[in-house]
Formats: structure tokens, sequence, C-alpha cells
């Protein structure tokens, strides 16, 4: 059992917790006023917003993972595909072993899914304000400002997870590597578009064990 003040604690209302910049939107056709106020959507909201603060908070993680796992059928019908990501990414980083790596694999295929979206998708002159258009049900677009926190999250994942087996990860290790030397391939295409050194960003997640 989860003690009432942790329950109190997710279902709480906060404001400054909402993130409301499109990452919780839902379907509009699904009522998403209602949706958004109810304690299973803060209470979800809040658990991955606290558990990506602090990925070892076993209770916050208990709960959490009791509201996915009896609302399975909820979060299916009503969460739009980056909502259900976020859900994916916080079981990445906090569940067991089996469930990291279950979620893991999903997250990456989207992940992929949107670097190679955009590349095929990038304008002659992207915006440098605002938020990058949607591709679809939710998920965004490469930001052209973007704080390069996607592609940082993926290698960071990926680096906690496949160390733990050496003998595989110095296999990833080279394979990155030589992607990442490779011009045209869709991470490297993407770099030549962004203002920040993306692959820069990631060596640190592909350093020896």
């Amino acid at each position: 059992m989860v003690s009432s003040d942790k329950e109190k604690q997710f279902c709480d209302y906060d404001k400054h917790a909402r993130m409301n910049h499109c990452l919780w939107a839902l379907d509009k056709e699904k009522n998403p006023e209602s949706c958004e106020t109810s304690c299973l959507c803060l209470g979800i909201k809040r658990g991955i917003i606290m558990l990506r603060r602090n990925r070892s908070d076993k209770d916050t993680f208990k709960y959490f993972d009791t509201l996915i796992q009896q609302r399975m059928h909820f979060i299916t019908e009503n969460f739009n595909t980056r909502w259900m990501l976020s859900v994916l990414e916080t079981y990445a980083d906090a569940g067991n072993p089996i469930e990291s790596r279950n979620a893991m694999i999903i997250s990456a295929i989207v992940t992929w899914e949107r670097f190679a979206q955009t590349i095929l998708r990038l304008p002659d002159s992207p915006p440098k304000h605002g938020y990058p258009p949607e591709l679809w049900d939710g998920v965004l677009k490469f930001g052209y400002m973007d704080s390069a926190d996607t592609h940082k999250n993926l290698f960071r994942r990926l680096h906690i997870l496949i160390k733990e087996t050496p003998h595989i990860y110095v296999l990833y290790r080279e394979i990155m590597k030589r992607m990442l030397r490779f011009p045209f391939s869709v991470y490297a295409e993407m770099t030549v578009t962004h203002p920040r050194n993306l692959i820069e960003d990631i060596q640190p997640f592909l350093c020896r064990i």
C-alpha cells in the first residue's frame, strides 16, 4: 500500500507542474478539460516530474506504477503519443531492469522516427523561435533552437542500460562512432542544421567504461 501522504502529494493541484507547453495535450475530441483536472492525470503528471528529478524515489515510482497499471485502458484511450512516450521514458529511468529495457526500445524507436521525420521536413530556413511544428499526435519535430535534451536523454539512457553488459557496450560504442562519422546518416544530417554541436553533446555517453 502507498501512504495517504504520498497519494495526497500526487493529487494536490500544482499550477507550476502543469507543463502546459503541449507536453500534456490530450485529444480535443475526448474532453481534455475533465481529464486534465482529474486526480489520475495530475497524479501521472506529477509522478513523471518527480521521477525526472529523482529517479531513485521508490515510493514515488511505486505509486506512479500503480496508477499506470490500474488505469491502462483509460491511458491508451485518452493519452496522445507524446504523453504515452513520457510514461515509457519514466519506466526507462526508474523501472526494474526488464521494464527499463523494454521501455527504452520503444522510446528509441519513436525518437529515431522523430529525428528522421525532422530531416525529411526540414525547411530551407528553420524557425528560430517558438515551438517546432507537430509531426503526429503530439510528437514534435526536433526544433532548431531545441535545448538538445531529446537526444542527450536518449544517449544517456542507452549508456546507463548498456554499460551493465560491458561486452555489448564495446560493440555499441564502436557502432555508434562509425555511424556518427558517416556523413549521410540521419543523425549526421540533423547536426548540419542545428546550432549546437550535437555529436559533441553525446560524447560523454559514448565514453569507455
